[in-house]
């Protein structure tokens, strides 16, 4: 199938079904108030079933996915996902790593760790460490299940307490330079900043006619990813602080759009 000018090769997880994050959706509002809670606590409770939910669709994909791999023969392989598979890996094909997420993970050296929220500016050494820790113990009986997994069906090694790899051969990451931690930590080896992946030929960007009326002015673009989108309590809260607002607003929400606009 010819989708967006590439040839797509689909896997289906039975699990999930087809509708696009619905399981992640479910996850957040199954959890619901959990997502209050602060981000020590929420490592078992949300973090860990999102984790074994990543790590069981690779588990139960690993083989169709390589399947694909050897039908397709492509060149390279692109990975964007927090969770690698091993069939990548036994390909030996070369592979970049794609990381849309926040780079705090990348090279964590003078930078709070991942998923805590704790400031960068009034750093606690102590309290970094102790959230690592944690994250480490809750994740632990999963990450050598997966591990032991991983090395069985690819003969690779996945790092400590990592679920996926740095690349070998190249390693990108989306973030607005900017916002960036650049001046904290040295960028590792073979990782390269981008701002934004637009496909070629379509740089301009256009409003949908329904929003240009609402476009005169300032415009703010806010997305909160799968997670924050997911969280409606979250989400209905923001838009109705930002109807407040003497701006245009688009918000995202994932497959579609809303706009906000007051004044």
């Amino acid at each position: 199938m010819i989708k967006l000018g590439f040839e797509e090769e689909v896997y289906v997880d039975e699990i999930v079904g087809a509708t696009p994050s619905q399981d992640w959706t479910n996850l957040v509002a199954k959890i619901g108030l959990a997502m209050r809670l602060s981000s020590l606590e929420k490592i078992g409770v949300f973090g860990l079933p999102a984790q074994e939910r990543m790590v069981a669709e690779i588990m139960r994909s690993n083989s169709e996915i390589g399947e694909i791999i050897s039908r397709a023969a492509p060149d390279c392989i692109v990975v964007d996902n927090y969770v690698l598979a091993p069939a990548i890996i036994a390909s030996e094909i070369p592979w970049v790593r794609l990381r849309s997420a926040n780079p705090l993970e990348i090279n964590p050296v003078l930078v709070p760790p991942q998923n805590s929220g704790y400031s960068a500016e009034n750093g606690d050494a102590v309290e970094w460490a102790h959230f690592t820790e944690t994250q480490n113990k809750v994740y632990k009986i999963l990450w050598d299940t997966f591990s032991s997994w991983f090395l069985k069906n690819c003969e690779a090694s996945l790092p400590v307490n990592a679920f996926i790899s740095d690349s070998t051969h190249l390693n990108l990451y989306l973030y607005p330079q900017e916002l960036d931690y650049i001046d904290r930590r040295p960028m590792p080896d073979k990782w390269v900043q981008i701002d934004a992946l637009v496909k070629p030929g379509e740089r301009t960007f256009r409003f949908p006619p329904k929003l240009e009326k609402y476009c005169g002015g300032k415009i703010i673009y806010l997305s909160l990813g799968t997670f924050g989108s997911a969280d409606l309590f979250l989400m209905t809260r923001i838009v109705e602080l930002l109807s407040r607002t003497c701006y245009t607003v688009i918000v995202s929400k994932g497959l579609n759009y809303k706009y906000v606009h007051s004044c």
